[in-house]
């Protein structure tokens, strides 16, 4: 039932390979070259699966730098059990091949034919050989049968004394109960006559179940959406904060900055204090060992994973961080402990660089005047969970775009959330006086509202054109915070996006979250697939991390993302002032992953 078995090198040397006589659809060995061998997205699981229609299965072996590879179809994986023993006894019968030649043979052709027919029929007759021997269980042999008449040993009789005192027991206490309830009831119509009252009402008396009762409430609805008022003042600013603005403004203009944890930590764990307490001390206890093994990595692997897991890398991704380390190492020597901490912060250092490098790079400015030569504005859609900081880090985005002489519009989109407009309305007043926006000139900065209770993929699209015929460089588009299990909502801003094509899609997410963000991002981006009709549809092209100020080194959550979505991180958010945007610095991150 096997497609193919390929024998390649770490570098993509084919030694020997196995066809059936199914020719294999599409190119699964380079899908596993390329996702799993170079990018290393999926960690190092050993089974790989193909444009949703083959598995490939594989195994490597680090001390020849060989990988072993079985592809066979997603429709047969159930009746392929016997795939993982042929790996293991194609790694042992060919590494003796292998190691028998010398340097200038040894990727010259394999005579491997013989020797691997006769183990595919090995591990098959024995697999067959299983099944055989699984029969299935009578209904006897199984817990529920206990539970039964007759699996419970009770006789015929003994259940018949049984059912006859039960039925007894209940008929007494549904007499003693009833008895009890008549005589609560007398007592109370006693008490009402004494009372002067009557357990009847009065004729013309009205009760609370009377049609004819008054309202209690009898004032008109209070007036809620203030959206529509032509001024919302912003609170004052001081001739030093304007000041100070204006010189931050003059910075952002010139570039921005970026996150930095410094580099004078000690990353390789050498010195006395960082091999009692750094990440690399974990390992310090394999030194010395002749050849590293899996079991001998675990304990290690476990705690390594765990000091992930603190820093708000997501577990699963720990885990499969943690799987490329242990690559890495089975099979090597420990001779000392810096040989062994090196090769593990290269191994973390190289996954998590690989990680956190976009595979396209967001260039906003640039892209902003390809949209001017073609005379239309540059939009950006903001989409996130409820209390992120969508709004806030629009506005500092949006600071930023003044700071380079771009003209923004704000389309407020989020027409669910009682004072979302007010909102921008303060933060649109403050910005342009942050920026010396004179009274009778063009508006370098407008907010396009509708109010509350509007169609927000309409709205976006009035503020586009609108953006369009006045000339705005960009649209800033606000969209209310959803969770990400809440159809209704997701499938509104999905019709949004697919409706309004908007050039940039960006997330909004916490620093402050680890297996959180996880769940988050996958289903936002699963939602704009399924409730899109298109062919091609709209998901997440970047993302906006916010907070990031607030968790000090924990910065797991830029992993844990950026492996989600294969996206990067086009903002981070570092702070409470308008200038306070930053762009990530991978270099930095990953060291403040490795403290």
């Amino acid at each position: 039932m096997l497609d193919l078995f390929v024998i390649f090198t770490s570098s993509g040397i084919v030694l020997w390979s196995f066809q059936d006589q199914q020719q294999s659809s599409g190119n699964p060995i380079n899908g596993l070259i390329q996702d799993r061998i170079i990018e290393g997205y999926e960690g190092a699981e050993d089974t790989y699966l193909y444009n949703d229609r083959q598995y490939v299965q594989y195994s490597r072996d680090n001390v020849r730098n060989l990988i072993f590879a079985a592809v066979y179809s997603k429709v047969v994986a159930g009746q392929v059990g016997y795939v993982e023993p042929l790996l293991a006894g194609v790694q042992r019968t060919f590494g003796s091949q292998f190691d028998a030649r010398d340097a200038a043979r040894k990727y010259a052709d394999y005579e491997y034919d013989e020797t691997f027919e006769s183990l595919y029929k090995t591990v098959q007759e024995q697999q067959h050989e299983q099944d055989r021997e699984a029969k299935m269980r009578k209904f006897e042999d199984t817990k529920k049968f206990v539970t039964t008449v007759a699996g419970s040993g009770v006789t015929e009789q003994e259940i018949n004394e049984r059912t006859s005192t039960n039925v007894d027991k209940a008929a007494t206490e549904l007499v003693t109960a009833t008895a009890e309830q008549l005589r609560k009831q007398k007592l109370e119509a006693l008490k009402n006559r004494k009372r002067g009252g009557s357990s009847k009402s009065k004729k013309g008396q009205t009760t609370p179940h009377s049609p004819n009762r008054t309202s209690r409430i009898e004032e008109k609805p209070v007036r809620m959406d203030y959206s529509d008022q032509a001024e919302y003042t912003a609170a004052e600013i001081t001739s030093e904060d304007l000041a100070r603005y204006q010189q931050e403004a003059l910075q952002l203009g010139e570039g921005m900055g970026e996150v930095d944890y410094g580099t004078d930590e000690d990353l390789l764990g050498t010195t006395e204090e960082s091999k009692a307490t750094g990440l690399f001390s974990f390992f310090s206890s394999l030194t010395g060992s002749s050849t590293l093994t899996a079991e001998k990595l675990a304990p290690a692997l476990d705690q390594m994973k765990n000091h992930l897991i603190s820093k708000n890398v997501a577990a699963d991704i720990a885990e499969k961080l943690c799987n490329t380390v242990k690559d890495k190492l089975v099979g090597t020597s420990a001779s000392n402990f810096r040989g062994v901490a090196a090769v593990v912060r290269d191994a973390l250092s190289e996954a998590m660089t690989r990680i956190l490098t976009p595979r396209r790079r967001v260039d906003i400015l640039r892209d902003v005047q390809e949209s001017r030569k073609q005379h239309k504005p540059y939009v950006i859609v903001f989409c996130g969970v409820n209390g992120v900081g969508k709004s806030t880090n629009l506005s500092k985005i949006a600071f930023w775009l003044l700071s380079n002489k771009l003209r923004v519009m704000i389309a407020a989109c989020d027409t669910f959330r009682s004072g979302a407009v007010e909102q921008l309305k303060t933060h649109v007043t403050k910005l342009k006086r942050l920026h010396g926006q004179v009274e009778g000139q063009a508006d370098i900065l407008k907010l396009f509202d509708q109010g509350y209770g509007k169609d927000d993929a309409g709205v976006a699209d009035l503020a586009i054109r609108m953006a369009k015929e006045e000339r705005f460089d960009v649209v800033l588009v606000d969209t209310a915070g959803r969770m990400q299990d809440n159809e209704p909502l997701m499938r509104s801003l999905s019709k949004l996006i697919k409706f309004n094509n908007p050039d940039l899609v960006l997330f909004v997410g916490e620093a402050l979250v680890g297996n959180e963000a996880v769940d988050q991002l996958t289903k936002f981006d699963r939602a704009l697939r399924d409730f899109s009709d298109s062919s091609t549809p709209r998901t997440i092209d970047g993302i906006v991390l916010t907070k990031f100020d607030t968790v000090d080194d924990k910065v797991g959550s830029a992993i844990s993302m950026t492996y989600i979505t294969r996206q990067p991180i086009v903002f981070v958010g570092t702070g409470q002032d308008y200038y306070d945007l930053k762009k990530l610095n991978v270099k930095s991150v990953v060291q403040a992953l490795l403290k």
